[in-house]
């Protein structure tokens, strides 16, 4: 009975930590990962797509200005991973009907800042 009030009590004080808490992200500037890399390999600095993907995204670069954003192709920065990822969500998932939960379109609908049957409009910073 003391192990079961004890984990209680433990559950309740990390849901108190986690309600009072914000969530950022935390992005190495200083180099990509394995994944990252074999990625960015695929697609080099496709200069048309980062152009196409801040739009899509709603990025600003007043967000973005000290993580990349006037070094769109430093794999190593934060907003070139960010459109790294944006790149294997658009171009990346395969659309297998047999196993997959959903499909690119869905989500794009996600992650793009467009409403969706998702989310209201957004942007990424």
């Amino acid at each position: 009975m003391r192990a079961m009030w004890t984990i209680g009590v433990l559950l309740s004080v990390t849901a108190l930590c986690l309600v009072n808490s914000t969530a950022e992200a935390v992005c190495n500037q200083a180099s990509a990962s394995t994944a990252d890399t074999s990625l960015w390999n695929t697609h080099g600095c496709w200069q048309d797509f980062f152009l196409w993907s801040y739009k899509a995204y709603d990025q600003r670069q007043s967000d973005w200005n000290n993580r990349g954003w006037n070094d769109a192709c430093n794999v190593n920065l934060e907003f070139p991973k960010h459109w790294n990822a944006a790149y294997l969500v658009t171009y990346g998932l395969q659309d297998l009907n047999c196993c997959s939960w959903h499909g690119t379109s869905d989500y794009r609908a996600l992650a793009e800042a467009a409403s969706s049957n998702f989310h209201t409009r957004l942007y990424h910073n």
